[in-house]
């Protein structure tokens, strides 16, 4: 039986294999100079978890930036480069870089994981993803202040939610967040 989370080095993960974050979760974006930010929502462009039979772990996200008001870029993509466990059980600090007019900026981040969940015929891993300020130019030079936070669930892939005879299913193993739900 094929289980979809698993603990590895006393950390619950999703089990291993590519989770995709489908494009058009909302993600909220700050942006401004030193003196005026301004709140906006954007939508990802895409994404995936990546989780590796050894227990490693690559995060990448992309946000369709064009809603930001401001000619940045018309995509973002932050990708990982490494990930350590982080300070909050399911917590992740991710060493990466933020992809911005042909520009890798230095970037850390954070991934929360929430836990996989029943999603109709197949199971989702809820991710919220929070990149504290760094600092791009615009298309003008001008140099503007960008955090950007997301909520955003990833797709399992489709071999973990197939039996041989090809029925789905999802079992969830023995995650403490699944026996929480039950009490």
């Amino acid at each position: 039986m094929t289980t979809l989370i698993r603990i590895t080095g006393g950390q619950e993960t999703p089990a291993p294999g590519r989770w995709t974050i489908a494009p058009g979760h909302p993600v909220r974006c700050r942006i401004g100079g030193n003196l005026r930010r301004h709140q906006l929502t954007a939508r990802s462009d895409g994404g995936a978890l990546l989780v590796t039979d050894t227990g490693g772990l690559a995060f990448q996200m992309s946000v369709a930036a064009g809603a930001l008001g401001r000619p940045i870029a018309e995509r973002l993509t932050y990708q990982s480069i490494a990930v350590h466990r982080g300070p909050g059980e399911g917590t992740w600090l991710v060493d990466g870089e933020l992809l911005h007019g042909g520009r890798a900026i230095p970037a850390r981040s954070t991934v929360v994981y929430h836990g996989v969940y029943r999603s109709g015929p197949g199971a989702i891993a809820w991710l919220g993803w929070h990149l504290p300020t760094v600092r791009l130019a615009d298309s003008s030079g001008r140099v503007v202040r960008l955090t950007m936070t997301a909520d955003v669930n990833a797709q399992a892939p489709a071999e973990l939610i197939r039996t041989q005879s090809g029925e789905s299913f999802v079992p969830l193993g023995n995650s403490h967040r699944d026996k929480a739900g039950q009490a």
